[in-house]
C-alpha cells in the first residue's frame, strides 16, 4: 500500500530515491515506527511522537531526530558531518552511518520515554 513517504520518495530520481529507501529501512530496523509527513518531511512516530524524519536536499541528506538535546550525545560520532542543534547533514556521496543513525533514534526512543513517565508522575 503506497503512503505519503511512498509519494514524497517516488518524485525523486533513481539514485535518492534508493538513498532515502535505505534510510528509511534503517529507521524501520529500530521498530515499527508509523509513518507520516510532518512539516513536508518523511517521519517516524514513536508512541505518538515524532522520532525522526528526513528531507533530500540538492547536495545533502537532512536528518532530524525532533530534538534538541539528542545530538549533544554524538559530538564525536558527528564530527565528520555538518549538523545543528537539531540536525545532521549525511552526504549524498558517502554511505549512509547507519549505526550512528540507528543510535540517535534508540536515544531519541529513550528521550520520549522519559517525557512521558514525567507527565504520567
Amino acid at each position: 500500500m503506497k503512503n505519503e513517504i511512498d509519494a514524497y520518495i517516488n518524485i525523486l530520481p533513481k539514485e535518492e530515491r534508493e538513498i532515502l529507501e535505505d534510510l528509511r529501512k534503517t529507521i524501520h530496523s529500530v521498530a515499527a515506527f508509523e509513518e507520516c509527513i510532518s512539516y513536508g518531511m518523511p517521519a517516524f512516530k514513536y508512541n505518538s511522537k515524532i522520532v525522526a524524519c528526513f528531507r533530500m536536499y540538492k547536495h545533502h541528506i537532512g536528518f532530524y531526530p525532533y530534538s534538541g538535546t539528542i545530538l549533544k550525545n554524538f559530538i564525536t560520532e558527528l564530527k565528520k558531518f555538518k549538523t545543528s542543534v537539531g540536525a545532521v547533514q549525511f552526504s549524498k556521496e558517502e554511505k549512509l552511518p547507519k549505526i550512528l543513525i540507528r543510535k540517535i533514534i534508540r536515544a531519541r526512543m529513550k528521550e520520549i520515554d522519559r517525557k512521558t513517565q514525567k507527565r504520567l508522575k
